[in-house]
């Protein structure tokens, strides 16, 4: 398709809108597929839980209708993100990540800059109408996370680009995710929390894969800061305490059911497995693989709430 600049509307015009929007549905998946598993899937996991805990009468219509409200929501709040981070870092992205969008010449940096205005418009504005207010505060929310974020430095850091920003950016998913379905309690709060802390203490695991290019940009990543060898037995240290945090803190009260040890063995058997990893296997190949392992990580725990919470309730 032809790149949508602002010198170009007249070309994109003449074009059939079914091959426009195909085309910009393959570019929404270029510029975000990376972040699918770390940012869609979760939320639509955690939705799910929320269906079953507002116990419908008709369950299966009740998640349908849950990934219809999701689907354009976090499609929304992931396209908003990646935009943004990737016009802000296309130099980095040259070195290790050449087969994004701008990089490889699918799309010009301008091209990228009008789709990220059109976005953030449109992510409040389908948050207000899918929620009111109360979504809306929480869209506005991630759009002032990502601007910290990718063009005001705060990504340069690995203390307020990790535990700070992540952190709030999972409590700015997940807490839309359940308010979409019901109401909140604590129970859900301390999972949205606790959920949030381990994902800001350990989603450093990203950044071994992109040492280059932060050197680039003069980041002060994790590895950056302490080392690349201190980073990896951190973080590994870290991942094989996860289990045994979530285990007691979400799914404990579960007592011995069977779900929730299985989920509990599914954890420890992930985390175990991106500790070694990280010691073991140090390429940005396999790094990148290392992090992905990560998200799947987050989606069992996540995916544990459907499970395990109506046991708890």
């Amino acid at each position: 398709m032809p790149d949508v600049t602002v010198s170009s509307w007249s070309s994109v015009r003449a074009q059939p809108w079914p091959y426009l929007l195909l085309g910009e549905a393959r570019l929404f998946f270029r510029f975000s597929w990376r972040d699918l598993s770390a940012a869609v899937i979760p939320a639509l996991l955690f939705m799910i839980a929320a269906v079953r805990a507002s116990e419908p009468t008709e369950p299966l219509l009740a998640m349908l209708a849950a990934l219809a409200r999701g689907l354009p929501y976090f499609s929304l709040y992931v396209y908003s993100f990646c935009l943004s981070n990737q016009i802000a870092g296309v130099e980095e992205d040259r070195v290790n990540k050449p087969d994004r969008p701008i990089p490889a010449g699918l799309v010009s940096i301008e091209g990228a800059k009008l789709r990220w205005r059109v976005v953030m418009v449109l992510f409040p504005a389908v948050a207000f109408g899918l929620g009111g207010f109360e979504l809306l505060a929480w869209a506005v929310a991630w759009q002032i996370i990502s601007v910290l974020h990718n063009f005001l430095g705060w990504s340069q850091h690995w203390f307020t680009k990790n535990p700070i920003l992540m952190g709030l950016g999972v409590v700015a998913m997940l807490a839309p995710a359940w308010r979409m379905i019901t109401d909140f309690s604590p129970l859900v709060w301390r999972w949205i929390l606790l959920i949030a802390l381990a994902v800001g203490v350990s989603i450093s695991v990203q950044d071994l894969r992109d040492i280059e290019g932060d050197r680039l940009r003069g980041r002060k990543t994790l590895p950056l800061s302490i080392g690349e060898t201190p980073a990896r037995l951190l973080l590994s240290v870290l991942c094989l305490l996860l289990p045994v945090a979530t285990g007691l803190l979400l799914r404990g009260d579960a007592g011995t059911a069977p779900v929730a040890l299985l989920f509990d063995l599914i954890v420890t058997g992930l985390c175990v497995a991106i500790a070694v990893r990280l010691l073991v296997l140090r390429t940005p190949s396999a790094d990148h693989k290392t992090y992905m392992l990560w998200t799947y990580w987050y989606c069992a725990e996540l995916l544990s709430a459907s499970f395990v919470m109506p046991l708890i309730r």
